[in-house]
């Protein structure tokens, strides 16, 4: 899940310390002061291309699916093709 996050310079004893410390936010992401923290695979599903990843079912479902609607579109040709008259007036 994104995260807030932003740099603070903490303090030690009430004096600063040069570094500063990368710290999470509590504000909600469109208000983020600062810079939004992601994994490795948020970051990869953001930058994606037009083609998706698919995993090996969903590619069987999709093909499965278009197999069906081939199917469905021969038999429904084949049955006007079997009810409507011929037109041979041999």
């Amino acid at each position: 899940m994104p995260q807030c996050v932003e740099f603070k310079t903490p303090t030690y004893g009430g004096d600063p310390i040069d570094q500063p410390v990368l710290v999470a936010s509590s504000a909600d992401l469109a208000n983020c002061p600062g810079y939004v923290l992601v994994t490795q695979q948020e970051y990869s599903s953001m930058n994606t291309t037009f083609f998706v990843p698919l995993s090996i079912t969903d590619g069987a479902s999709i093909a499965l699916g278009i197999a069906a609607l081939w199917g469905l579109a021969f038999a429904y040709r084949n049955i006007g093709r079997f009810i409507s008259p011929s037109t041979n007036e041999d």
